[in-house]
């Protein structure tokens, strides 16, 4: 893709601190070169080369005509609910994010977050990074060994800043993976002394040499399911409000606003023209995709492979949505299976019920790679909370009534299993010597007439020479199987989660359990179980799908 090369003036601040106190602070000016793709600039250059700033304020999408005052209190309701969440979206590429600085501010000012850590850990890139799981329902943020959740919601109107033609993926893994390691050795030495004694004084000497060799081994096995969803096809440069809101392990919410600039699929954005600002008219020329700037009404003419019918979800992938679920009408594009899995968190956990939540949100936005194994007995995740309490969540899945809604798809899909195991083998040698010099005195003051003061000392210096020489042999073997589908067709597909959270009882409980068991007095499990039934989007080749109503063909053996 052409690119132009920009310089841009930067300013760095630097400030440094210990124990939050402030001791220098300092900034300076520099320049920066930048790669752009040319269909992202706003047009020539200037003669001067240099583009004025053009961030104009985004819109309500109640009142197109109102712009937003992101200082006002009500500015979330007055945004208004955002198209993204109603057009059932998959969340692509994430071009750009501002409003970073001002959410860690609020983070750092509920006092529970360590500030020097939160500049470490909640920069803009680690936000970036977690944005795409926080739009889908919610991410973790690990920030100076404190978890926070994550939730961000387009609202607003969006604006359309640019057309153009990039390669956009989605990219889903799950691993799971077993470690083990033992290492045992023998160690042997001696140890020698020495002294004297004088009237006043003596000193002793003494040295201490350990010799040994000690034999280790490592095994690592881990698995993976990888699916991603590619699109070569025009995207929209969207610029759109949202509500960043963080969720502290006590339960404090931090709600902030922020700006992220996104791709979306261009055909989407056409379909619902009315729904976004577009004041440089860039979709004019693409309307002719969809003359009536309105998409055609959805209809079921296909049916998915008959593969995902009965129950396998290997050959397809379930992309994530803005909110993680599609037609978010009636939760303000927030995911229904997060709540649920909150809810469920904090009626179990008690007292850490909030912490728990924290840990447990962010489940749900990463399922869709583990969608075949939910569907296939289910998976389980284990947590611990501060206190040293343990818990267990257990999900399965099923599919609800019969796809529908089919329509064209991504570009294509890449479907890989993968598995890694490692081993090594080390042997250590450790040479070590300790050699020590103590010396004792014994002294009179005189403190008056009749009195004086008996002194006494000693001193002792050591110093140990220690030399570990680390021989290691390991081997690495990775292998990955799988298929790339090109051209695909996208379904709705209603999915029922079943959820268990159940707090796993620790040796002291489980011995009064036995014991009340005992004496019939059974003690009841600490558990919740919830069932959360969401429209999902899943996408299928389309070689594989059948018009509905037509039966598959079977060769029939002779």
């Amino acid at each position: 893709m052409p690119s132009a090369r920009y310089t841009v003036p930067i300013r760095w601040r630097w400030a440094g601190e210990r124990n939050g106190l402030r001791l220098a602070r300092g900034r300076f000016n520099a320049e920066a070169e930048l790669l752009q793709p040319d269909e992202l600039h706003g047009g020539p250059a200037p003669s001067d080369g240099h583009f004025p700033p053009d961030r104009p304020a985004l819109r309500s999408s109640n009142d197109p005509d109102k712009e937003l005052n992101l200082n006002s209190d009500t500015w979330a309701e007055d945004a208004g609910r955002s198209v993204l969440t109603d057009t059932d979206a998959a969340v692509y590429t994430l071009l750009g994010a501002a409003g970073v600085g001002a959410l860690r501010k609020a983070v750092v000012e509920t006092t529970q977050v360590n500030p020097v850590a939160a500049r470490v850990d909640l920069t803009r890139s680690a936000y970036k990074a977690a944005a795409l799981r926080a739009l889908a329902g919610a991410a973790t943020l690990p920030v100076g060994g404190t978890e926070l959740s994550l939730t961000t919601v387009p609202v607003g109107r969006p604006r359309v800043e640019r057309v153009w033609f990039p390669y956009s993926q989605q990219v889903l893994e799950s691993q799971s993976g077993k470690e083990q390691s033992k290492e045992g050795g023998a160690y042997g030495g001696w140890q020698g002394a020495g002294g004297f004694e004088l009237e006043h004084g003596s000193g002793t000497g003494n040295m201490t040499h350990e010799t040994g060799t000690s034999i280790g081994d490592a095994d690592l096995y881990t698995v993976g399911a990888y699916r991603a969803v590619f699109q070569d096809k025009k995207m929209a440069a969207v610029r759109t409000l949202v509500i960043n809101e963080v969720t502290l392990p006590d339960g404090t919410r931090v709600k902030r606003p922020g700006e992220l600039v996104v791709n979306v699929l261009l055909s989407d954005v056409v379909a619902h023209a009315d729904e976004y600002d577009d004041p440089g008219d860039l979709l004019a020329p693409h309307r002719s995709d969809s003359p009536d700037g309105v998409r055609p009404a959805l209809k079921t003419d296909f049916d998915p492979p008959v593969s995902l019918q009965d129950g396998y979800s290997w050959s397809v992938t379930w992309p994530l949505l803005y909110g993680g679920a599609a037609g978010l009408h009636e939760t303000d594009g927030h995911n229904p299976l997060t709540a649920a899995l909150g809810e469920a968190a904090r009626a179990v956990g008690g007292h850490e019920g909030e912490e728990l939540a924290v840990q447990v949100s962010s489940l749900a936005a990463g399922l869709s790679p583990h969608m075949p194994k939910l569907r296939d007995g289910g998976a389980k995740w284990e947590f611990v909370t501060s206190s040293g309490r343990q818990f267990e969540v257990v999900i399965t899945a099923e599919l609800e009534g019969t796809a529908k809604k089919d329509r064209e798809g991504g570009t294509g899909e890449k479907i890989y299993a993968r598995a890694n195991q490692y081993r090594d083998f080390s042997r250590k040698s450790i040479d070590s010597t300790t050699r020590g010099i103590t010396g004792a005195g014994t002294g009179t003051a005189h403190a008056g007439h009749s009195h004086d003061i008996n002194l006494l000392f000693s001193v002792t210096v050591s110093k140990t020479t220690r030399v570990e020489q680390l021989a290691k042999r390991a081997s690495n073997l990775l292998k990955m199987t799988g298929l790339r589908a090109n051209k695909l067709k996208d379904f709705n597909h209603n999915v029922q989660f079943h959820l268990r959270v159940r707090e796993v009882p620790g040796p002291v409980a489980k011995l009064m359990r036995k014991g009340r068991a005992a004496i019939s007095q059974p003690v009841p499990e600490n558990v919740v179980t919830v069932d959360v039934i969401e429209e999902h989007v899943v996408a299928a080749p389309a070689e594989g799908s059948l018009p509905r109503g037509q039966a598959l063909s079977v060769p029939v053996c002779c």
